[in-house]
């Protein structure tokens, strides 16, 4: 796999919104599986449950950078969520999804 090669997340992508440094790139990546994942499991009636590491890091992630998103209109205003709302569901409402949603 290309993002495993030694220095691979220091490198530069080409994407055509312009020169992405890769481990940026990376968690695009992982945020458009999670969470577009998350959609077509719940759709389907599959079981939506993400693994708990890259739910984690995700959210780390977009910590960081939700306000450019939402700036640039990429995702809608977070969702209110019970405090007692697990990562999933706390990353899920970050990205405007109610958790508790079904078809």
């Amino acid at each position: 796999m290309a993002a495993a090669s030694p220095g691979a997340l220091a490198r530069t992508v080409h994407l055509s919104a312009g020169d992405t440094p890769a481990e940026e790139y990376l968690h695009q990546l992982l945020a458009e599986h999670l969470v577009h994942g998350w959609d077509l499991a719940v759709a389907i009636g599959a079981d939506p449950r993400m693994d708990a590491d890259a739910v984690a890091e995700c959210a780390r992630w977009f910590t960081g950078t939700v306000g450019d998103y939402r700036r640039d209109g990429l995702v809608h205003d977070r969702v209110g969520v019970p405090a007692q709302a697990d990562e999933q569901d706390r990353l899920i409402a970050a990205f405007g999804r109610y958790p508790g949603w079904a078809p």
